[in-house]
């Protein structure tokens, strides 16, 4: 999972080093990493009870599938952003995803809502009232509310369509 590999990139190459690449994610020894670095990829709105012991569940999951930043085996660069790095959701907010934080599992483009705190089926939403937070390419961070029209979301997903989604809520 990207989430293993971002590891040393937040204070905890001690745990990357111990992650056995050549086993799966929930083989014998990644299983006994399963619940060190639960806090780091869990919403506390996902879990209120359990914020002083959040989840290994994840609260962040990238958009993959073809125009997205996560287009499966091919690689990508930043050339690629024709959009703008800026106006490109690379991660998501999941309210209770079901993926635990090691799990190379993430939400894929054509199987989720193109809305933000649909009532039914997968997609972006979150505990927060009226929207959710969304990661874009240039490393910023935005709260995209949940009246977002669905060709503005999808505006968001694309990485290369042409066109500039309108200014999200700061």
């Amino acid at each position: 999972s990207w989430r293993v590999l971002l590891l040393p990139y937040m204070e905890r190459k001690d745990l990357y080093d111990q992650y056995r690449f050549d086993e799966p994610w929930n083989g014998p020894n990644n299983s006994k990493l399963a619940d060190q670095i639960k806090a780091a990829y869990s919403c506390p709105e996902d879990h209120p009870k359990q914020r002083s012991q959040p989840s290994t569940e994840t609260s962040f999951v990238a958009i993959v599938g073809d125009h997205t930043p996560w287009p499966g085996e091919k690689a990508i660069s930043f050339a690629d952003f024709t959009d703008g790095t800026a106006n490109v959701i690379i991660v998501v907010e999941v309210h209770h995803s079901g993926i635990h934080w090691m799990e190379p599992r993430d939400l894929h483009v054509t199987q989720m809502a193109a809305t933000i705190n649909a009532q039914h089926g997968q997609g972006i939403n979150s505990g927060h009232r009226h929207g959710a937070q969304v990661g874009l390419a240039d490393g910023t961070v935005r709260f995209l509310q949940d009246s977002i029209p669905a060709d503005v979301l999808r505006g968001w997903i694309n990485l290369d369509d042409g066109t500039l989604p309108e200014p999200a809520a700061p």
